[in-house]
């Protein structure tokens, strides 16, 4: 399974070291997964459209991270999962998260908050990622926040094909477009 990534940032702005930087209400940082080409993630494409299209001033910046078609390394579960447990939702950098949304987390482990199936349900409550005994797994204090979801399709096995599930798409975006309106 490749993952991919999606956090929102509240009110931040991309390239603010650049006169006229544009300044987001909302940033989206997505995270390709193992694989994929820098740039939009394939399994956040539809979501991303979906939230732009109901919430207004909604960025997009994407995660450069090198990485390797091997589908042993999940890097883009890795980068994200490293940054999430360095940063704390009670902290400076975690307070600026709005919602991390998770597609196809290889580290997800079983009966934890919010995982989410491809119906938003709970149908894959009790899976396990394929790296979970690793131990990287996002830290559970974002999802008692409510600000954490990972939302996983039990017939797709790979993320990428997530972009495509109408179920899925609805499930994570509705779930960003909530929190970002809440915010507003």
């Amino acid at each position: 399974m490749n993952p991919s990534f999606l956090v929102a940032l509240q009110g931040a702005a991309i390239g603010s070291v650049v006169a006229g930087a544009t300044c987001y209400d909302h940033l989206i940082i997505d995270t390709r997964g193992t694989g994929e080409l820098r740039g939009t993630s394939i399994g956040f494409a539809a979501i991303i459209d979906q939230v732009k299209e109901s919430v207004p001033n909604v960025g997009v910046h994407y995660t450069i991270y090198p990485t390797t078609s091997d589908v042993t390394q999940f890097a883009g579960a890795t980068v994200t999962n490293e940054v999430l447990q360095e940063h704390e939702p009670t902290g400076v950098e975690g307070q600026a998260i709005e919602a991390v949304l998770l597609i196809g987390n290889p580290y997800r482990q079983p009966l934890k908050q919010g995982k989410r199936g491809q119906d938003c349900g709970n149908s894959t409550a009790d899976a396990s990622g394929a790296l979970d005994e690793l131990g990287l797994e996002t830290s559970d204090v974002w999802y008692e926040t409510g600000n954490g979801i990972n939302v996983e399709d039990l017939f797709k096995p790979n993320h990428r094909l997530y972009g495509f599930t109408p179920s899925v798409i609805d499930c994570s975006s509705s779930f960003l477009i909530d929190l970002m309106e809440f915010r507003n």
